[in-house]
């Protein structure tokens, strides 16, 4: 794409990420729990660029916020939809937001607050994300039905309790139940009439039966006072009579509301109920007493007894045991056929027998006094005097009249009689309540009624789902809504567990659809109200079979994938086992602990693959290709099997890091076993191709290291039988001495070298030395020799010295090995066989250079214009030269030889700034301060500076030789052009580096070795120039700084001025070379 900058770089798409730099394109889809706005860097990113000052919108790239669901490749979180709600992070589906709780409704998007989340309309049950106050969709709630009531935020309907009822829909609260109606059962919708013997007052829980003493055979009575009274001559026992229970006894009155055949005197509204009145007698049952007839009386001395006549007075009380009736001749004390009845007792002057107090009785006649009723009994005595089992339904404690019914939630069969005592009593069965001791009905459908219910609708805490692992306590009641994890049908004896992923959280499940399919990521177990994570190496996806809990609980993730974090809610949230793993089980949930096994490496979600050709692992966790190292040295790792360590090396072979299959040792070098790189043939032997060992090297070759056969001795050297090892060419053979020569490998020694030709040291082929023109060469000459100075050689290839021929007449040859001699010139002459020639002129210097003849030093000479003149040939006489007498304070400048003042001469223009004088002896400058070469380079710099030296050929050529100290290397080379240095100097001899110019004399520090071929083949032809100190000076190599290069002259070769002027240089600064 030709991008040239990183902010042509797009930012990672929205939902994905980019993992590596460089990508093309996105790495992948973010994973479900996070969202990732753009220019994601993880599939899991957290607070990655996100602007926590805007609440407003989502920003960069985070976990999956509260009150929102992310899946796969979410680039901006989702709300939760109306109806639920999450205060979790990290939600991946739909589905993890949770349904709003059971009597609220969650109307907004993204609810997060649950304890917010306002209460459903009375009137009205929401049973779980509901979206409305007032739900009318089943699955978020419905309308209270009859019968029940329903107050803002139920979780449920409630039951109209005894004394109400409801007769419509959609209500908050009960109707209190009206006057003269009854409203004794649960969850009524009309109220009845109250029943005979009854009166309804309103909202009473059950009919309130009449008073003893009154009865009433009508329905509807609304209050006590319409409960009539007992008929005269008639008793009403007991409350709740719809009709008289029987006649008074004779001898008594009942003129209403009589309770006991026997009435008391003690009723306030009929204080006149009792003994029938004096004078009177009272059949059974009359409603009034009927005087005695004329001629009768009844007066009574009553209690008392008269035994004899004309008494005043009674003789005496009547005897306990026994009554004295007031209308009745008593003469004993203890009258027979008076005896006390049973069921009342007769004290001491008793009139009439006093029935026994309640709760007692009396079984025998004659008594006085009664006995209390024994427990499990009831005691009416004015009805009955014997005491009388206590009934179903009822209990009877000592002393008890009239029996006790068993409280509401406890009952007794029908048959059972005699309790003693309210626990025995018994709860109610499981499935039913009880109200007057009696099994009333089954309870609700939603309710769980294990013991003890009073009620259809009972609000207790849920009792356990298992009483069989948490019984009740014995008289605790156990019965309240189904508890969480269950649901109940009417009447259930043992809550139904709700299947295995199916959930049931609140309690009050009715029906198998109370229990909700399990959320996705969510293991939920068979009757647990407790929805868990779906556990690490498992997804749970809340698909079932067609039966409920068929195919539910949790799954496990499928061969490469693995789990390790809880809640995955589908396959998909099974990760794909990384790199460096192999998860080859199902149920994964640490990858760590089954890495790719050893051989091998292993994509992600991949099987192992064998490591490439050339390649092994011998740990285990190797994810790719490139992570199994190299096959080691010494090892051969074939294509197409598990390569752990790799297969060691034959002998004969070689197998370098990585290596495929094994090569052939190569020559020069052997192979024992196992061999990587094979260790180079030693010297003094050799190791041909395939060599596992090395091979002794015998006369007359020999064996440099990594030698692969035998060498013969060069051509040039010959074979020498020397002990040891034959590992060079200098200790195995000796070099060919000068003047002969070896070129044939066959020959064991060197051969004189035929005339004509010479023969270095070495010499292989002689013909490549042939005797060069000006020079001869005998047999076994090792190098040629020079025609002598006088004499010159004009053919090659001469092979003796008679063929080197004396210069002619008036020619010279001062110089050996000359192709032809030199002429004298005009102003010279010379005989036959001359070195030099002689001048014409007296006190005149011959010039071999040029072949002029100029004045000696301190000669002059006047040409034709009788000028002097101190240079030029000429054939004329030199004189000498007279100079100006200088004075005594004078001195002669050696330069111009004029007469100058020391204390006044400038010395400024030869040695600049530092300043000088001017010398007395010899007539030069001499400067008050030089660089020396210690202050430009010091000892490391010296250290590392080349050496040169120069010296002279055999032929006289001047050779320069540098050896470079750093890298030990030495390189010669020849010097064309170059006069000097003497003939007679012998070796090698330092080179000192000057450069002489218009500005001054300078030395030179050479640094690098590199700078001799600059410093010589850079400079202009010599000359012989003259000046005031002749031809000496003919010697002096110029070098001009102009022809150093730059980087030579600023950071390399160092310059150090010398003292320089118009008299030239200064004496011995001018030679390069110390002699």
């Amino acid at each position: 794409m030709n991008l040239t900058q990183e902010s042509d770089c797009t930012e990672c798409t929205a939902g994905f990420y980019c993992e590596t730099p460089g990508l093309s394109a996105p790495t992948a889809e973010c994973y479900a729990g996070y969202y990732c706005t753009g220019g994601a860097s993880s599939p899991t990113p957290l607070n990655d660029g996100v602007n926590s000052s805007n609440n407003v919108t989502f920003t960069g790239n985070d976990e999956c916020p509260i009150g929102h669901f992310c899946p796969n490749g979410t680039a901006y979180p989702q709300d939760c939809p109306a109806g639920t709600f999450s205060n979790n992070k990290g939600v991946t589906e739909e589905d993890g937001c949770e349904p709003c709780e059971r009597g609220r409704y969650c109307s907004q998007l993204g609810f997060v607050n649950i304890d917010a989340a306002p209460p459903c309309d009375e009137g009205f049950v929401c049973t779980g994300g509901s979206t409305t106050p007032r739900p009318t969709d089943p699955a978020m709630g419905y309308i209270c039905p009859p019968g029940f009531y329903c107050p803002a935020g139920t979780l449920y309907e409630l039951g109209c309790e005894f004394g109400s009822y409801n007769p419509n829909p959609g209500q908050a609260n009960c109707t209190v139940c009206p006057v003269g109606y009854m409203c004794d059962q649960v969850n009524m919708t009309a109220p009845e009439p109250c029943k005979s013997g009854h009166y309804c007052p309103e909202g009473v829980p059950s009919p309130v039966p009449c008073p003893e003493g009154t009865y009433n055979n009508k329905t509807g009575l609304r209050e006590e006072s319409e409960c009539d009274d007992c008929l005269a001559g008639f008793y009403c026992a007991g409350p709740g009579n719809s009709f008289p229970t029987g006649p008074c006894l004779a001898g008594y009155i009942c003129y209403g509301g009589a309770s006991d055949q026997v009435p008391s005197a003690n009723n306030t509204k009929y204080p006149d109920n009792g003994v029938c009145p004096l004078g009177h007698y009272c059949d059974e049952g009359t409603p009034a007493p009927v005087p005695c007839p004329i001629g009768t009386l009844r007066d009574s001395t009553a209690g008392s007894f008269c035994n004899s006549t004309g008494l005043s007075m009674a003789s005496g009380l009547c005897q306990a045991g026994y009554y004295c009736p007031s209308n009745h001749s008593t003469s004993s004390p203890a009258p027979s056929g008076l005896e006390c009845p049973p069921g009342f007792y007769c004290p001491e002057g008793s009139a009439e027998p006093e029935p026994c107090p309640v709760g007692e009785y009396q079984p025998a006649s004659g008594t006085d006094y009664c006995i209390p009723c024994r427990a499990g009994y009831y005691c009416q005595s004015a009805i009955n005097p014997t005491p009388q089992l206590c009934p179903a339904f009822h209990y009877c404690p000592a002393g008890t009249m009239d029996p006790t019914p068993c409280p509401n939630g406890t009952y007794t069969n029908a048959t059972t009689e005699g309790l003693k005592a309210e626990d025995e009593c018994l709860p109610c069965p499981t499935g039913f309540f009880c109200r007057g001791g009696q099994l009333v009905g089954t309870c609700a459908a939603g309710y769980f009624c294990l013991a003890g219910s009073d009620d259809y609708t009972p609000e207790g805490d849920p009792p356990p789902a298992d009483p069989d692992q948490d019984p009740c306590t014995p008289g605790e009641v156990c019965a309240g809504p189904c508890p969480g994890g269950h649901y109940c049908t009417e009447g259930e004896q043992d809550p139904w567990p709700c299947p295995e992923n199916t959930l049931r959280q609140t309690p009050g499940g009715s029906q198998p659809s109370d229990c909700e399919p399990c959320p996705a990521g969510l293991w939920c177990r068979e009757g647990d109200p407790t929805a868990y994570l779906c556990p690490v190496g498992y997804y749970c996806d809340s698909v079932n079979g067609t039966t409920p809990g068929e195919g539910a609980g949790p799954k496990e993730c499928p061969i490469h994938t693995y789990r390790d974090v809880p809640g995955a809610k589908h396959v998909g949230e099974c990760f794909n086992c990384p790199a460096g793993s192999w998860c080859n089980v199902t149920g994964m949930s640490d990858h760590t602990q089954s890495p790719c096994p050893v051989g091998h490496y292993c994509l992600e979600a991949s099987d192992p693959e064998p490591c490439p050709a050339g390649q092994m692992s011998n740990v285990t966790g190797a994810g790719a290709p490139e992570e199994c190292p190299l096959c080691r040295p010494g090892y051969h790792c074939p294509a197409g099997i598990s390569n752990v360590n790799g297969f060691p090396c034959a002998p004969h072979y070689e197998c370098p890091e990585g290596a495929v299959n094994e090569t052939i040792c190569r020559p020069g070098h052997y192979c024992p076993g196992v061999t990587g790189t094979p260790p180079i043939c030693p010297g003094g032997y050799y190791c041909p191709e395939g060599s596992n060992n090395y091979t002794i090297c015998e006369y007359p070759n020999y064996c440099p290291e990594g030698s692969d056969q035998q060498w013969p001795c060069d051509l040039g050297w010959m074979p020498v039988n020397v002990t040891g090892v034959r590992d060079e060419l200098s200790k195995a053979c000796l070099i060919c001495p000068v003047g002969t020569y070896r070129n044939d490998s066959a020959w064991d020694y060197c051969e004189p070298c035929p005339g004509g030709y010479y023969c270095p040291a070495g010499t292989d082929q002689y013909l490549k030395y042939p005797c060069p023109i000006g020079y001869y060469c005998e047999n076994g000459t090792g190098e040629p020799k020079p025609c002598p100075p006088g004499s010159y050689g004009n053919i090659s290839l001469a092979y003796h010295y008679g063929q080197c021929f004396e210069c002619p007449v008036n020619t010279f040859n001062h110089l050996f090995g000359q192709k032809a001699c030199f002429p004298c010139g005009s102003s010279a002459t010379a005989v036959k066989g001359s070195s030099h020639c002689t001048c014409i002129g007296l006190y005149r210097a011959f010039q071999e250079s040029d072949g002029s003849c100029i004045c000696q030093p301190g000669y002059v000479y006047y040409n034709e214009a009788n000028l002097m003149v101190t240079e030029g040939n000429s054939d004329a006489d030199c004189q000498s030269r007279v100079d100006v007498r200088c004075d005594l304070d004078q001195v002669r400048l050696a330069g111009t030889r004029t007469c100058v003042y020391p204390s006044q001469y400038d010395c400024t223009p030869t040695c600049g700034d530092r300043g000088g004088a001017l010398s007395i002896d010899l007539g030069v400058c001499l400067c008050d301060s030089y660089v020396a070469p210690e202050e430009i380079c010091d000892s490391s710099c010296v250290e590392t500076k080349p050496v040169v030296t120069a010296g002279l050929t055999t032929t006289g050529q001047l050779q320069m030789t540098t050896v470079d100290p750093t890298s030990g290397q030495t390189t010669t080379a020849s010097v064309p052009n170059c006069i000097g240095p003497s003939q007679h100097t012998s070796g090698d001899k330092p080179v000192h580096w000057v450069v002489v110019g218009s500005s001054g004399v300078y030395g030179v520090l050479q640094t690098e070795a590199t700078h001799t071929d600059y410093l010589t083949t850079s400079a202009p032809p010599l000359n012989s120039s003259s000046g005031p100190h002749g031809p000496a000076l003919a010697r002096t190599v110029q070098l001009r700084p102009a022809l150093i290069p730059a980087p030579a002259r600023t950071s390399q070769l160092r310059p150090t001025r010398s003292s320089s002027g118009p008299h030239g240089p200064a004496p011995a600064r001018t030679v390069p070379f110390s002699l």
